[in-house]
């Protein structure tokens, strides 16, 4: 890790492959598969606000469409009720499916899943948590903290 914030440039897309480890392959893999596997459970946590802002637009601009506002449950066994909404489902795959094609598309993948990233994280770690703090403890503009 010291080596990419040193050397950021310089160091390989696969960070697996960056340090001189290329053998086993099958373990190379396997870590590779463990990355995505990681980056696919958190990559719709950070995509939240942008979810939810999204869909309280349409829900504004189509109140009577039963697509968009209808939501099913459905009882699973062992585990509570889960609610479920077809335009929520449909929107979240095509985001997902439209931002790894056009990544994929791109020469410089890497660097577009950095963007997506930064984009993504930048307003839930960053910007949010300042705002809610200001709020909470009633910070007024231009004092001195």
């Amino acid at each position: 890790m010291l080596r990419i914030c040193c050397i950021w440039r310089q160091s390989a897309g696969n960070l697996l492959t960056d340090f001189a480890f290329y053998e086993p392959y099958w373990l190379v893999d396997l870590g590779n598969v463990c990355i995505a596997l990681h980056l696919m459970g958190g990559y719709p946590m950070y995509s939240q606000p942008l979810f939810a802002a999204v869909e309280r637009k349409v829900k504004k601009m189509y109140p009577d469409s039963e697509f968009v506002n209808k939501e099913y449950t459905k009882q699973v066994p062992l585990v509570a009720r889960i609610r479920m909404n077809l335009f929520r489902l449909c929107f979240k795959c095509a985001y997902v499916v439209s931002t790894t094609a056009i990544a994929i598309v791109f020469p410089y993948f890497n660097q577009v899943l950095g963007i997506i990233g930064a984009l993504n994280f930048w307003p839930v770690m960053i910007y949010f948590p300042i705002q809610m703090y200001l709020k909470q403890n009633d910070v007024k503009p231009w004092t001195p903290i």
